[in-house]
């Protein structure tokens, strides 16, 4: 019998868990376009739109899929993200929101606001979209953002800046 560290993978193959962890985070963020509103286009695209306006969506940068919120500015509308964080990064979650052009980290019940990798011409970002200028992917910065997904701990990020979202069953 195997030890308790070792766990069947596909084939029968046992593997241990720490090499499926580390297969997980080695597999980075998804690829972003080079523009962001080719990103807005993509997503209402591939989906249909669903329904949905800009300011209800965010995208998982685990795992790409389109994650519907509820109205922005309210405690709830994290509730999505955080349940989506569960499934897909065992709790762990980077979400690009598409009405503010910004980032939301999520860590178990903790959620913070990280900035945006898409900056504008002169290297700014567009929070909430409000200047309309054109805004291109920032290697550095989406590097960066990648590197503290890849850490797995992404409260060490700025710790005065999270805040705890409810309970959510």
């Amino acid at each position: 019998m195997g030890s308790i560290l070792e766990m069947v993978g596909q084939g029968g193959r046992k593997q241990t868990i720490q090499r499926l962890f580390l297969r997980n985070i080695q597999r980075g963020l998804v690829t972003l376009p080079p523009l962001f509103q080719d990103l807005v286009r993509d997503v209402y695209e591939s989906e249909g739109g669903g329904g949905e306006t800009v300011s209800q969506v965010a995208v998982c940068l685990v795992c790409g899929e389109k994650i519907a919120r509820i109205s922005s500015g309210s405690v709830l509308s994290y509730r999505p993200c955080v349940s989506h964080a569960r499934s897909c990064g065992a709790g762990l979650g980077i979400f690009l929101l598409l009405s503010k052009s910004s980032v939301m980290l999520v860590q178990d019940l903790w959620v913070a606001h990280w900035g945006s990798p898409f900056l504008d011409q002169y290297g700014e970002e567009d929070f909430g979209l409000l200047r309309g200028h054109k805004l291109f992917l920032d290697a550095a910065r989406y590097s960066s953002l990648n590197e503290l997904w890849n850490s797995q701990n992404l409260r060490r990020w700025n710790a005065n800046k999270w805040k705890k979202v409810e309970a959510i069953p």
